[in-house]
């Protein structure tokens, strides 16, 4: 429980002892939850400082953001951070990583990158480690996590690279950053434009994309119209799962709510997903 709670708050698998299981206690001996307590750890304005004048003083600065901010209220906060800061905020939480068809051509600007905050996101096998071709080899890195051994791994990997780290709640960190960020913003010179338009591109074929096979649709034909059915719902929630057609459905598709596989890539947890209340 206390896991669960602290750091990176999320499920965790627990395991007893059959003879823990079969054995009688008395109700003195239970925990309570509010004994487990996750530790409060806010960013403390002086880092945030520093780490914004950092991110100011490189010339194509970027965020990125762990699968925290790709909830609902997560790309809330992403949104305005990136508004206040002026400088590119990518939530990530797709086994692809830097590949991510949802990202478009994203991985072909990340090489630009001279300055990256780590903002709740893991420098792990999604992010190549943080190494050339993927990264600009001389790329500085910046981290904001929940948990010690993820500054840790960022530090194994990049070394002298990471050249700040500081252990606080990412979300809460991101409303600090903006507190903190005032009127200046960073001298991006059309940076952020670059980048946005980077991952909204997708290939001018999809446009008129077929199948080749009769009586079948290329997915492209398949999913684009659903967009409009997304569309027409504000809390539309939208699951994908599956191999490569649900590659597809990221690339096409958007809305308000999103539930992929995440960076563990499994298959199959969409069905649970799906089933829709019975109207009585």
């Amino acid at each position: 429980m206390r896991v669960s709670r602290a750091g990176r708050c999320g499920p965790v698998h627990l395991s007893l002892p059959v003879d823990c299981l079969d054995d009688l206690v008395g109700m003195e001996n239970i925990p309570r939850f509010e004994d487990f307590g996750g530790d409060v750890m806010p960013l403390d304005a002086d880092v945030a400082v520093g780490m914004l004048e950092r991110l100011r003083r490189a010339r194509r600065p970027l965020i990125l953001a762990g699968p925290a901010f790709m909830t609902r209220a997560g790309r809330k906060s992403a949104a305005s951070l990136q508004s206040n800061l002026q400088i590119p905020v990518i939530g990530m939480e797709s086994p692809r990583g830097i590949a991510d068809p949802s990202l478009g051509a994203f991985a072909q600007v990340l090489p630009q990158v001279d300055c990256v905050l780590l903002l709740g996101k893991r420098l792990d096998f999604t992010l190549k480690f943080g190494r050339a071709p993927a990264f600009d080899a001389h790329c500085q890195f910046l981290q904001i996590d929940a948990e010690a051994q993820e500054i840790e791994r960022t530090q194994r990997a990049v070394q002298a690279r990471l050249t700040a780290s500081v252990l606080a709640q990412p979300l809460a960190a991101a409303e600090t950053l903006v507190a903190c960020a005032g009127a200046k913003s960073a001298a991006t010179s059309g940076w952020l434009d670059e980048t946005e338009a980077a991952i909204a591109y997708r290939p001018a074929e999809w446009d008129t994309a077929t199948s080749s096979q009769a009586d079948r649709l290329h997915p492209v034909e398949a999913l684009r119209p659903l967009q409009a059915l997304l569309d027409g719902h504000p809390d539309s929630v939208f699951i994908s799962d599956g191999g490569e057609f649900g590659q597809w459905a990221q690339a096409c598709l958007r809305a308000p709510n999103r539930v992929i596989n995440g960076a563990a890539g499994s298959i199959g947890a969409a069905l649970c997903g799906c089933g829709a209340p019975r109207q009585a």
